[in-house]
């Protein structure tokens, strides 16, 4: 008696069989039917591409990108074009989607449209002052009365030449933190007495406690007679940080009249800036300007604060250079007015700029960075998010890329003339040619898949079992996954033999330890389950002289059906529990056909 082994799906073996439903992972190297199938989730329209990303699955149907955890799923975007089939990309914080003629970022139950913004118009500017308002008295002995935009000091006969008083501001926390110049404005003074000492003014800190009130080293200013009318100004040494607690001590020898505003200048005066505009999370591409000096020079000698009006509506953010040259944000906002009274130190993260792209053809991931296919270019995001700035690039290849595959970590690009290599990075970014068969059209997966079918695993070389187009290749611990782009399901298990699943499917994963398919017809997703289904084995013993069969056995267990095809063209059926037996069937002379059915 001749013993024969069940094959898996293989055309080129000795004796060719049709394997569909069979689990050929027994170490012992017996069959039983492929798990069942469970049914997880049915989603109305054409079946695009499904993925799971965190803690939800992501599914594209029809026009449609839906979030699924369980119960009805959640509805994240409509109106994409065409069929196609979608790319799902995993980053850091968000799962990219490109499908159609369109690109989304998704977290949760959020999907945000990349979209290609324009850049906003250049905002109005003016240089200008701060000025603040001497309007809180924190008492002395001259005495104080206000009138308008004025106070009047006047000396008071007593034994001490001269009187004092300390004033504050009730605005002047409003605007700078650090200024390098306040001016202060002597109005009119009446020579009342004969004494013509200097009279003067001088910064104090924590002008509001009597107790642990003190002045600040280097900001006196003596007006000697006769008091000359007009500004004057404190020019400390170092910038002077403004504060509640700041203030000003007067000491006159007669009626003076004083300006209750002071003026601030700034520490210098900004003047390179951008503006972005914010849309449903995306920013814009920047516009930059400058705030243009007014003086014959062309210099900046002035030191300014500088007022902005008529920015845009919606949410903006302003960015400065600082002295490293560095465009960093100011503010961002959503009013049409901003003064920056900024420092340096109190400027934000530096402006970025973002030009991702807004459409595709094909994506992958690559070295935790999203690879998109458009044209003869591949756009490779930052690490970890889908940006486009100085940690990504973008590369212009010498066709169309029509297929992409990333293997052991290294990115491939198919184009009409074969397969590439893309490696090195930045100035030394180069490609190498792998392999002359070009890729079918539409393929994305970890293998090199070829036209006229099979696989090349560069290092291991071509695999051509399956010959025919396809769609994607999924490579697991233990298992081979080629979805051709009709749809068929094979899979390969470590004992080299292949099965087909029955159904027609447009995407496939391995996920939690399961096989999950998402099917084009019934337009649900199923996962696999450990509990098997009925298998189907035909196959064909070709015999090289004419012979008869005088028993043919089936070992096994559990119920099924074994049929052998008659000289007629007939079956012979035997049906029961395995093991299964014929006796004496009169067959073809040259082959031996046979069926297994029905059994787990």
């Amino acid at each position: 008696m001749k013993q024969v082994n069940l094959p898996g799906h293989a055309e080129n073996l000795a004796y060719p069989v049709t394997a569909l439903n069979c689990d050929w992972s027994a170490a012992d190297g017996s069959v039983k039917g492929f798990p069942d199938k469970v049914q997880q989730a049915a989603i109305a329209g054409t079946a695009r591409g499904f993925y799971y990303y965190k803690d939800r699955w992501y599914i594209v149907a029809g026009d449609k990108l839906y979030s699924w955890q369980s119960g009805s799923p959640v509805q994240l975007a409509s109106g994409i074009t065409g069929a196609d089939r979608a790319h799902f990309v995993p980053l850091a914080s968000h799962l990219v989607v490109r499908v159609g003629n369109r690109i989304y970022t998704v977290v949760g139950n959020t999907a945000t449209l990349v979209s290609a913004l324009n850049a906003p118009s250049a905002p109005s500017r003016a240089r200008v002052e701060f000025s603040f308002t001497l309007d809180t008295d924190h008492g002395g002995s001259a005495t104080y009365s206000t009138s308008g935009d004025t106070f009047t000091l006047g000396d008071v006969a007593d034994s001490e030449p001269g009187a004092h008083r300390f004033l504050g501001s009730s605005n002047i926390a409003s605007g700078p933190k650090w200024v390098s110049e306040l001016a202060v404005e002597l109005v009119s003074w009446q020579d009342t007495i004969s004494f013509r000492h200097p009279i003067s003014f001088e910064l104090w800190n924590d002008i509001n406690s009597p107790t642990n009130r003190r002045a600040i080293a280097g900001t006196l200013v003596e007006l000697p007679y006769p008091y000359p009318v007009g500004a004057h100004y404190v020019r400390p040494l170092a910038p002077i940080q403004l504060s509640s607690t700041l203030g000003f001590r007067f000491h006159i020898r007669h009626s003076t009249t004083w300006r209750r505003t002071v003026r601030a200048r700034n520490i210098f005066t900004p003047t390179h800036y951008a503006l972005t505009t914010v849309q449903s999370g995306a920013e814009s591409p920047p516009v930059y300007f400058t705030v243009t000096p007014d003086n014959s020079t062309g210099t900046l000698t002035e030191r300014y604060f500088v007022q902005f009006t008529s920015l845009p509506s919606g949410t903006w953010r302003l960015y400065r250079r600082d002295s490293a040259g560095v465009y960093r944000l100011v503010h961002e906002g959503a009013g049409s007015t901003y003064t920056d009274y900024k420092t340096d130190a109190d400027l934000g993260a530096r402006l970025i700029v973002n030009n991702p792209p807004t459409d595709g053809a094909y994506a992958i991931e690559w070295n935790r960075r999203c690879v998109i296919a458009k044209g003869s270019k591949l756009y490779i995001s930052d690490a970890g998010a889908f940006r486009f700035t100085d940690d990504s690039e973008i590369v212009d290849v010498q066709d169309e890329v029509i297929a992409l595959a990333v293997i052991r970590g290294q990115l491939y690009y198919g184009t009409e003339q074969g397969w590439y290599l893309l490696y090195g990075w930045g100035d030394t970014l180069t490609t190498a040619q792998v392999h002359a068969e070009p890729p079918p059209v539409g393929f994305v997966g970890d293998a090199l898949a070829l036209r006229t079918g099979g696989v090349y695993l560069p290092g291991v070389g071509v695999d051509d079992l399956i010959r025919k187009p396809l769609r994607k290749t999924l490579y697991a611990a233990n298992r081979v996954l080629w979805l051709t782009q009709q749809g068929e399901l094979y899979l390969r298990f470590p004992n080299g033999k292949w099965t087909l699943l029955s159904g027609e499917y447009m995407d496939a994963l391995f996920h939690g330890g399961h096989l999950w398919a998402y099917d084009s017809d019934m337009k649900e997703i199923y996962r696999f389950s450990g509990d098997p289904q009925t298998l189907l084995l035909e196959w064909t013993i070709p015999l090289e002289s004419p012979a008869q069969l005088y028993e043919a056995r089936v070992e096994g267990a559990g119920a099924g059906t074994f049929d052998i095809r008659r000289r007629d063209n007939t079956w012979k059926t035997a049906s029961g529990n395995l093991p299964l037996r014929h006796d004496r069937v009169e067959h073809p002379y040259y082959e031996l056909r046979l069926r297994l059915t029905g059994t787990q």
